[in-house]
């Protein structure tokens, strides 16, 4: 696969709805093209040109109905072969993408079913409900009281007014006395001459 045709499938990789996307990373489609290749008598090279073929119609960029033709052209095939190369491509690849497509649209659709339904309320919650309903005066919640704020402006006022004082925290420094430096015994010069400490 060139650079070019390898840039075209990335992006448009990228390009595609999460869902399809999804489906067609459900799918082992490099597995697939070399299982495929392998039962049809391909090469390698021929083998990585059918993945590149099969990628590049997943993804839109060439049609479905060029496909046989294609791969007839691009991997130096006979007609039979390239039938039954496009035969097995559409069994393990291009229904199987569309089989992933439904299932995931069936769920996507379950799921909006599911958030437009209301929800099933049971028999010890209609009973609340309803008693509520009736007694509407038994429910309703008093507000609470509001307590009384004191605004920054006074809070400010207070605290510039007020005399504060710090703790003041003595330490003690413990009184250091040098320690006298003890000389060895015997020792009376040094023999190269460098002064001692």
């Amino acid at each position: 696969m060139d650079q070019e045709t390898e840039r075209v499938i990335k992006e448009s990789l990228a390009d595609l709805p999460e869902d399809i996307r999804a489906a067609l990373k459900s799918l082992d489609v490099p597995t697939i093209a070399q299982n495929i290749a392998e039962k049809n008598g391909l090469h390698i090279d021929q083998t990585g040109d059918l993945y590149t073929e099969i990628m590049l119609v997943a993804l839109g960029v060439e049609k479905i109905t060029s496909f046989q033709s294609n791969i007839q052209k691009q991997l130096s095939l006979t007609p039979a072969v390239a039938a039954s190369i496009t035969n097995a491509v559409n069994d393990q690849v291009f229904h199987a993408v569309r089989e992933s497509l439904q299932k995931i649209s069936d769920f996507q659709d379950g799921m909006e079913k599911a958030a437009n339904e209301p929800e099933s309320v049971g028999p010890s919650d209609r009973d609340q409900i309803l008693s509520e309903i009736e007694n509407p005066s038994a429910t309703v919640p008093t507000p609470p009281t509001p307590s009384p704020q004191i605004g920054v402006s006074d809070f400010l006022k207070q605290r510039m007014t007020e005399t504060t004082q710090n703790p003041v925290e003595k330490t003690v420094q413990p009184a250091v006395q040098p320690i006298p430096e003890k000389k060895p015994e015997g020792y009376a010069a040094d023999p190269y001459r460098e002064p001692l400490q």
